[in-house]
């Protein structure tokens, strides 16, 4: 998501699962407010001169959020803000967001909690398991593994805007305000917004895709993939 009040001069950035969708939902036709959430930042073409091809990473036809929000810092001083979440408590509803996603053609929102209601604990770990493992790739290279951490493989689930590791992305900015998912209400409250809705995820299913995660053959793997999120996280929010 990027979102920015143009008199306020204020960039709202973040990824999914951290109430994001309910940010956007309460700046919905107010006055200085512009925002998207996973798609790219056409909006910036409606408000600002885009840069020539090249400049920014920028190619044509397409607004990529996060350097569009390092040209609103860079060029127009715009102030930062960060919304984070728990990385663990963001996957788990990253995965119950992508699980959903790949129903929705098929059967109602529902009828799609109420099949996983009725799945069971020990049918639906299978179920991840296969999520998981069609997703398996030939690890990229991009950093060495620990060699009490062999794993040969990577997952392109990983790589989804829901669940993606992104909190590095921060460190590329000096001056920057974060807000924790916990107080994004008060946040809100600050700029006079207001959740229209309430995104929130059944508690028992939730607890349920926790407890089958945790089960599945890879969950040593997902541990460590949220490991450096984790500690970014931490150092971000004390």
């Amino acid at each position: 998501m990027l979102a920015i009040n143009t008199e306020e001069q204020v960039a709202i950035y973040s990824l999914g699962k951290t109430g994001t969708t309910s940010f956007l939902e309460s700046i919905k036709d107010k006055e200085y407010w512009h925002g998207v959430g996973e798609l790219d930042a056409q909006f910036m073409n409606d408000l600002y001169n885009i840069p020539e091809q090249g400049v920014y990473g920028w190619t044509k036809g397409y607004v990529d959020q996060l350097t569009a929000l390092e040209m609103l810092v860079n060029d127009r001083n715009y102030k930062p803000i960060f919304i984070v979440r728990d990385p663990w408590k963001r996957y788990v509803s990253g995965i119950m967001e992508i699980l959903q996603d790949t129903f929705n053609v098929v059967m109602n929102h529902q009828d799609y909690l109420r099949m996983l209601r009725d799945m069971g604990t020990e049918t639906f770990t299978k179920q991840l398991d296969r999520l998981y493992y069609l997703s398996e790739f030939e690890r990229q290279k991009d950093f060495e593994w620990d060699m009490d951490f062999p794993y040969p493989s990577d997952f392109a689930i990983h790589y989804n805007y829901h669940v993606r590791n992104w909190l590095y992305e921060i460190e590329k900015f000096n001056d920057y305000k974060i807000v924790d998912n916990q107080d994004l209400n008060f946040f809100m409250a600050e700029y006079d917004l207001e959740r229209q809705s309430s995104n929130v995820s059944d508690s028992v299913l939730k607890e349920m895709f926790e407890t089958c995660l945790k089960q599945t053959g890879i969950y040593f793997y997902i541990e460590r993939y949220l490991e450096s999120e984790t500690e970014r996280y931490k150092k971000l929010i004390r």
